[in-house]
């Protein structure tokens, strides 16, 4: 399909100036007070438009798959123009007139992506499994453009229209829909702009498993490079984002059935994992039902968190012996962004590899091991050792509240760091908690300080592990609450 047009204030009426909400047939956005159609198309009835009293989703277009044709960018062409002559409402027995019309006409433009992807195989991919045919591949691929399209604008698509019409593949749009309403509610309230002025991103294809029912189970791993406005000229760099979609024949052809994203975004906004305050046991995770209203909680924590930031933490002035070699340790960090350094461990699989990779960072800034009373921070092997000896792995060099508490708890030999810094007087190399009411579950490097024009940090760029990022924005996380650890140097015995 062509590049979707917006039409901007018009007022459409249905065919029979009733609601029509049969979600196979389209959706729309309403950005600003203006009516912004994701998808147009043309069909053998003419031009077919929804809406009235415009709820988030509706239906607009009888054929999906028709090409688009409505002037260009530079020449726009009046809808009027391309909308079968109708005035008054359409008799219910007439089935040739439009499903819909606007009134009154406007001009349609075209609304251009910001970028581009595209859909390859992996290396070691099973030639006994089929390759996708290309309507399998542009759904996926409409999918991920919805995705990144809706990061672009910082505004959310509804992509229902790609998942099949039952009710359990719908719930599973939704529940799509909420997330990416989240992580652009959450980018809207930063200081910076961070829309994007423009993306690429490519999925390597591993397994495609065909199901019993005929349905395809596909896993695919994303990496995209992503244009963030407030930052030209940079290229934040994103890999490994594993991805499943689960698709099906229907009698609209290729439709999704659910989708699924590695990353905790899921589990935040559902709230799984979320520790009760006064209580031992974690939240039991939302329903479809009530996401919603956890987007609405999750972005006024949001908003909180990002005001917090001017004013949280105390300055401190320590005193210590040996320097930290800061640009070392981010070279480090971006080197190994993407990769595993094979001279070292990952932990991947044990609940993540960002606190491990951010002191293997450390540990290239110059920082020595610390075995020694009354906290330690080591790696000399694997095997867990609370002994305060040269062997065995202390907690606290892949565990990110344990880092913590070394770093609160440390004394004498070691480094030298300050947790709860004021936010923005980092530097490179310092580090950053993530997490959400007091649970910090994931910790960054910086590698860059962007500041304004008045010359105030106003954001950092970081280096991570699981997820595996280069040149982020740190304001551009779903997790709002952040800490900022100054890294200062170390102390000899």
């Amino acid at each position: 399909m062509e590049t979707p047009l917006s039409i901007h204030n018009c007022d459409i009426f249905s065919r029979y100036n009733k609601p029509i909400n049969y979600p196979e047939w389209g959706v729309v956005e309403i950005n600003s007070g203006k009516i912004i159609l994701t998808v147009v198309c043309l069909s053998v009835l003419g031009t077919a438009f929804f809406s009235g009293e415009l709820p988030r989703q509706t239906v607009f277009a009888a054929a999906i798959n028709d090409p688009v044709h409505i002037g260009t960018k530079e020449s726009p062409v009046s809808a009027q123009s391309v909308l079968l002559e109708q005035s008054g409402e359409a008799p219910e027995d007439d089935d040739t007139a439009p499903l819909a019309y606007i009134a009154p006409l406007t001009t349609a433009t075209r609304v251009d992506k910001a970028g581009s992807g595209s859909v390859v195989y992996s290396e070691d991919f099973d030639s006994k499994q089929a390759k996708l045919n290309s309507e399998q591949e542009k759904l996926v691929l409409d999918y991920m453009s919805n995705y990144f399209t809706s990061l672009a604008r910082l505004t959310p698509i509804n992509h229902s229209l790609l998942f099949a019409a039952d009710t359990q593949s719908q719930a599973n749009a939704e529940n799509d829909f909420q997330l990416i309403t989240a992580l652009c509610g959450i980018r809207k309230l930063q200081q910076t702009d961070l829309s994007l002025s423009g993306y690429t991103f490519t999925l390597t294809v591993t397994t495609v498993t065909e199901e019993d029912d005929g349905a395809l189970n596909i896993r695919a791993s994303e990496e995209s490079s992503q244009s963030f406005r407030a930052y030209p000229g940079t290229s934040s760099r994103s890999y490994d984002v594993m991805h499943t979609f689960e698709i099906k024949q229907t009698t609209r052809g290729w439709r999704l059935l659910s989708h699924r994203q590695g990353g905790s975004l899921n589990r935040l906004v559902r709230g799984a994992g979320r520790w009760q305050p006064g209580s031992q046991q974690p939240a039991a995770p939302v329903s479809n039902v009530n996401m919603s209203g956890r987007v609405r909680e999750l972005l006024q924590d949001a908003k909180n968190d990002v005001a917090r930031r001017k004013t949280q933490g105390k300055a401190a002035s320590p005193s210590y012996g040996m320097e930290y070699d800061r640009e070392a340790a981010a070279a480090y960090a971006e080197r190994f962004s993407g990769d595993r350094n094979d001279n070292w461990p990952s932990y991947d699989r044990y609940g993540g590899n960002c606190q491990n990779f951010t002191s293997q960072a450390l540990y290239a800034g110059g920082i020595p091991m610390d075995h020694f009373a009354p906290a330690q921070w080591k790696w000399y092997g694997d095997t867990p050792n609370g002994s305060f000896s040269a062997s065995g792995r202390a907690p606290a060099w892949s565990g990110v509240g344990e880092f913590l508490a070394y770093v609160q708890n440390n004394s004498g030999y070691g480094m030298v760091a300050h947790a709860d810094a004021p936010y923005y007087s980092g530097e490179v190399g310092d580090i950053i908690h993530l997490g959400i009411d007091g649970d910090w579950r994931h910790t960054v490097i910086i590698t860059d300080v962007m500041k304004d024009k008045n010359g105030d940090t106003v954001d950092y760029l970081v280096a991570s592990n699981t997820a595996n990022l280069r040149n982020f924005p740190a304001s551009a996380y779903y997790y709002t609450q952040q800490m900022l650890i100054r890294i200062y140097g170390w102390n000899a015995a």
